[in-house]
């Protein structure tokens, strides 16, 4: 009986032997593979430096070459800039020599407002491509529709601030001089942020005369935040009723020719002014007209 106690005793003892041996061998094991894999990364080592190297020059002559076109964007930037302050320049010029009697030629500045519309909004400037003439568009903020703003910045025309909503309801826009200068601030941001134009021409929704009592003092805080405002001459009627094609054409036609600088209204949304637009052109080249797209120290700009 003692005997087989002292055996039954011993048998826990000889599996936590047995256990410590087999954890120490796989330690061993383990250690030995960690080695093996050291050795391979080691080796490894140099051609994964090399190829990251190679790599950092790519990416460091992609960024170069990235850095080096954009100065040359910023560089044609201000080539446009330039050009663009020395055409307005001579256009001002003018303006004064026909203010002055100093010029038989007649100044007209074709405006389009309420754009940009998806369907029209590419016609008119087809046509006004066609004639090689410049405009003005008084848009407002609209989402979905940024090629079409693209266009006109980019076909060179003057793109101007008809504020964000054109909310001509009692608690809209005219409700106090502050909820009119946020709506233009908003349509000037998204203008800006999106296509990096800054506009500094605008149109009262329905005319200045729609501010009634605020107009003085909207006026002023324009003034401080940079804007002038531009009315209308001449117009084709499209924005208080559906009139026919002759309707509008005499609608300019018949006024324009007692005008030697004339500021036209129109809309790009109107099919029967994109059908009369180009007679009236030709109309008004005949009237002696050249055609100019609008800008801030034209004299038609009130500040």
């Amino acid at each position: 009986m003692a005997k087989t106690g002292r055996k039954s005793k011993s048998v826990p003892v000889l599996i936590l032997l047995i256990a410590a041996l087999l954890l120490v061998d796989g330690s061993l094991l383990l250690t030995e593979r960690k080695i093996a894999s050291l050795q391979r990364s080691s080796a490894e080592l140099p051609q994964k430096t090399a190829a990251l190297q190679e790599k950092l020059q790519e990416d460091t002559l992609t960024l170069q070459q990235l850095q080096e076109e954009t100065e040359k964007m910023d560089h044609l930037d201000e080539a446009a800039e330039e050009k663009k302050a020395e055409f307005f320049q001579h256009a001002k010029e003018l303006e004064d020599r026909v203010r002055n009697g100093e010029s038989d030629v007649k100044i007209a500045y074709l405006t389009f407002d309420d754009g940009p519309y998806r369907d029209t909004t590419g016609t008119f400037l087809d046509i006004l491509e066609q004639y090689d003439i410049l405009a003005t568009f008084f848009y407002l903020e609209k989402d979905g529709r940024d090629d079409l703003y693209q266009r006109v910045i980019d076909n060179g025309h003057t793109l101007a601030n008809h504020t964000a909503s054109h909310d001509l309801s009692s608690g809209g826009i005219y409700r106090s001089v502050d909820t009119f200068i946020a709506d233009v601030q908003e349509n000037r941001s998204f203008i800006q942020d999106r296509f990096g134009y800054t506009t500094t021409i605008l149109r009262f929704p329905g005319g200045s005369s729609q501010a009634r009592d605020l107009k003085g003092p909207i006026v002023e805080r324009l003034r401080e935040i940079g804007y002038g405002y531009v009315d209308w001459d001449t117009t084709t009627g499209d924005g208080r009723n559906s009139g026919t094609v002759d309707e509008y054409i005499h609608g300019v036609l018949d006024v324009s020719a007692d005008y030697d600088i004339n500021v036209v209204l129109m809309h790009d949304y109107s099919v029967n002014t994109h059908i009369a637009l180009p007679t009236i052109i030709e109309g008004m080249q005949e009237q002696g007209y050249i055609f100019l797209p609008l800008f801030y120290d034209s004299y038609k700009i009130k500040k």
